[in-house]
């Protein structure tokens, strides 16, 4: 820095002496005025020299600098996309709270949220009436005897679809795999993300779900109704051990859906012991929606 200000100053000084001194060549010059345009030449020929000097003697770290600044500058120009994704991905919103609630009454017009606590991590998913109302009601009741506690995902299939809903109690299984509920209407789609009873025919949704890992929209006409959608924790989902696959009958290794409802979770520990499963399954409301509802009961 020393040795750059030096530099400066000198071809500073020395351009003022030149300048100086050419001023008068309209004039007569005197031996005087000789001396002095030469000495002030010489001063501005040491100044070049040290500031070519200054140059050759660049520190590493000032490089370093340059170059990062160059490669900040090429990527900026070459892919302005990623600068933008960058941007998005820093204000992207933070995931949202959710608190616990008791069962409330069933309404056929709002839906309500279930979180999933599993042996591999959390998931919520969305119910909603309007789209299957006969199928919402149906996990309603469910969740609120806890009967999805202890459920193991024991048909997993990647890239179609994860299957649950049979109780490892043989006793419950055995109860509600009779109770059929009537079909709905097929209103939405059977994409990514969405989640839908499974059946054996017409009239014959109990307590079996999948959740779709993409686009299984070829399922829409033979009746499978989506009844809500997973809005947070979709990687747990795609996470989900898959290493049984399907049943023996479709080429996979998993259990036997007859041997599950009769030996229950004893049978699946022992044969099946990397199965994930779920914890447990609760009510949850977003805790934004809560404060607005307690807001709204003082106002009232």
């Amino acid at each position: 820095m020393k040795i750059a200000i030096a530099a400066v100053l000198t071809i500073v000084v020395g351009l003022g002496a030149v300048v100086g001194v050419y001023q008068f060549r309209e004039s007569r010059m005197t031996p005087t005025d000789m001396v002095a345009m030469r000495e002030a030449e010489r001063k501005l020929a040491e100044a070049e020299l040290a500031s070519r000097s200054l140059e050759q003697t660049i520190t590493p770290e000032a490089a370093e600098a340059a170059s990062e600044v160059t490669e900040t500058s090429q990527v900026e120009e070459a892919a302005p996309e990623v600068i933008e994704m960058a941007q998005a991905e820093e204000v992207a919103p933070p995931a949202r709270e959710w608190k616990q609630v008791d069962a409330a009454g069933f309404s056929s017009t709002k839906p309500f949220f279930v979180k999933f606590a599993c042996s591999n991590g959390d998931f919520v998913v969305e119910f909603n009436p309007e789209w299957a109302p006969n199928g919402a009601q149906r996990i309603h009741e469910l969740v609120g005897i806890k009967f999805y506690d202890d459920c193991r995902f024991f048909r997993v299939i990647e890239g179609f679809m994860v299957q649950f809903g049979i109780s490892g109690d043989p006793v419950l299984a055995a109860k509600w795999g009779r109770k059929n509920i009537e079909d709905d209407p097929v209103k939405e789609s059977n994409k990514r993300g969405n989640v839908t009873f499974a059946m054996a025919g017409p009239n014959t949704r109990s307590t079996q779900l999948f959740i779709n890992f993409g686009d299984n929209s070829r399922l829409d006409n033979s009746g499978f109704s989506p009844v809500g959608k997973v809005v947070e924790g979709l990687d747990i989902v795609d996470g989900i051990f898959s290493g049984y696959g399907g049943g023996r009958s479709e080429g996979g290794r998993g259990p036997d859906q007859g041997m599950m409802q009769s030996g229950g979770t004893k049978y699946l520990n022992e044969f099946f012991p990397k199965m994930d499963y779920i914890k447990k399954a609760r009510f949850v409301v977003p805790v934004e929606v809560e404060a607005e509802d307690e807001s709204e009961s003082e106002a009232a």
